[in-house]
């Protein structure tokens, strides 16, 4: 019964305030929740901040069913600077995201979604839930999308969260803890992205349980086992960010006290788990790099706590299991593109070299494919070797790397002075016949041709067809393969 209480005073909280929050607190409905003894500060410490974490990310961009709607625009430009955005903001923390595609799921039913499933506040509501709309990326299309080996971010049009308040809509929704979470698609490139993650890695939000009992105290007394359970963030309350000074300096005109009646007096409204959502303070920067917005050490912890407990779990209870991936991989191209064939004509875009065969018979021909290694964003990188010499790109750069048979140099320098090779797709052979050519014969350089003789594919090819010339001249020997290479050489015999 108390917990059905502290849900409803949330919700009713939010619904006063006529709020448009990040997202309604929920946890994942699909799965067990994580022990009490998880957010003891006394029972389980923080792993080492050595220890590195590295999840796959997968994009879905909801479309109507004709690809239009306001994501139809919205591609691989949009979800590479989400990719950035994460990086950024998170590998501070040893924690890391592999980017690893998107995809489109055409289906005006899923452009407009609710929040979660439960409460009054959603039972008329005309969209479908969050779960469901996972639900049909699994097994409702002809095609499935979703990525069980992966963190599932989804982009719609919009995340209802009431409709007793038609305003009332949520900037993203997420599984707590979980690997799958939503945004609407104008939120996605804002702090709205890390606050739905740290979700996915079990943070709450930093009012959580104000307006009930379970109040954190401003004192900060009750900090470990109140609120969010995070002791190094204050005392919260909803909405903070109608509170807040345009220096970000935390004011409280109407004097909104905690439980036991003490006025809140430094709310944080910088915070990502924070509810200040529209104003100048919780922001990242124009360029999409760290700006106001933050973690505290201490949500860091929690975060690392909960990847620890589950990140080589056997049950693979929250997905974290199948969706992480090893360091290695980072230094690794997201995609590899082998440009192949042109689209407007029959030639291939490989790069052949041929070496006539000691036989004399045909070529050696050497197929080095052309390739694109494409690099995803949120890294400093250095690319090296002796083709390019050193290239130097930034965190904001999705860098393309063409490549013929050379391997090239990944470093990054945020990870240490350790180099990995990519690349180095390797040739492969054929031999090619000679299936034609011919024989010009003269006493002397530059004199008139006294005998010339057309070669058919056995001629071409015999290897004893030096054997045969006219001792006392010399022979211009002209050969091709079927491919069109030319071998052509002057002899003169003896």
């Amino acid at each position: 019964m108390k917990k059905i209480i502290l849900i409803f005073a949330f919700l009713n909280s939010i619904l006063t305030f006529s709020q448009i929050l990040d997202c309604p607190d929920y946890p994942n409905p699909d799965f067990v929740q994580p022990p009490s003894a998880l957010y003891s500060r006394s029972v389980l410490a923080p792993p080492p901040e050595s220890t590195k974490y590295v999840f796959n990310v997968k994009f879905h961009i909801v479309k109507n069913t004709n690809g239009t709607g306001v994501t139809a625009n919205y591609g691989e430009n949009e979800v590479m600077n989400a990719i950035l955005i994460l990086n950024t903001h998170f590998n501070k923390y040893n924690i890391f995201f592999k980017y690893i595609g998107f995809d489109v799921i055409k289906n005006s039913l899923y452009m407009k979604i609710r929040s979660f499933n439960g409460g009054a506040q959603n039972q008329n509501a005309a969209h479908p839930f969050f779960s469901e709309m996972v639900q049909y990326s699994k097994t409702g299309m002809t095609n499935p999308v979703y990525d069980y080996n992966a963190m599932n971010l989804y982009i719609v049009e919009a995340i209802d969260i009431s409709t007793v308040n038609s305003s009332a809509q949520t900037s993203g929704v997420a599984n707590r803890p979980g690997i799958n979470s939503a945004f609407a698609y104008n939120r996605l490139l804002t702090a709205t992205l890390p606050h739905e993650i740290g979700h996915n890695f079990n943070l709450l939000h930093t009012h959580q349980g104000y307006g009930t009992a379970n109040c954190e105290l401003v004192d900060g007394s009750n900090s470990d086992t109140a609120g969010d359970l995070v002791t190094d963030t204050p005392a919260s309350h909803i909405p903070s960010s109608l509170f807040v000074s345009p220096t970000c300096g935390y004011l409280n005109p109407i004097n909104a006290t905690d439980c036991m009646g003490t006025v809140y007096v430094n709310c944080p409204v910088k915070n990502f788990m924070s509810t200040n959502t529209g104003g100048p303070c919780r922001q990242i920067g124009a360029d999409l790099l760290p700006g106001n917005a933050e973690f505290t050490q201490g949500q860091a912890n929690r975060m690392r706590e909960q990847i620890e407990a589950y990140y080589n779990s056997p049950t693979n209870i929250y997905g974290y299991r199948n969706a992480k991936n090893e360091i290695e991989s980072l230094y690794e191209p997201f995609a590899v593109v082998d440009v192949g064939s042109s689209s407007t004509s029959n030639t291939t875009a490989y790069s052949k070299t041929y070496t006539p065969n000691e036989t004399n018979t045909g070529a050696n021909v050497w197929n080095c494919p052309t390739y694109t290694l494409r690099f995803q964003k949120g890294f400093n990188w250095i690319f090296s070797n002796s083709t390019i010499g050193t290239l130097n790109k930034t965190v904001t750069d999705q860098y393309n790397y063409s490549i013929n048979n050379h391997l090239v140099n990944v470093q990054i320098p945020y990870l240490g002075s350790e180099v990995h090779q990519a690349g180095g797709i390797e040739c492969f052979s054929s031999f090619e016949p000679y299936i034609k050519g011919d024989v010009k014969s003269l006493p002397n350089l530059g004199s008139p041709v006294i005998m010339y003789e057309t070669l058919d594919q056995i001629k071409a090819s015999d290897p004893n067809l030096f054997e045969q010339l006219q001792s006392q001249e010399y022979h211009i020997i002209t050969k091709e393969t079927e491919s069109g290479f030319v071998n052509q050489k002057t002899i003169f015999k003896n």
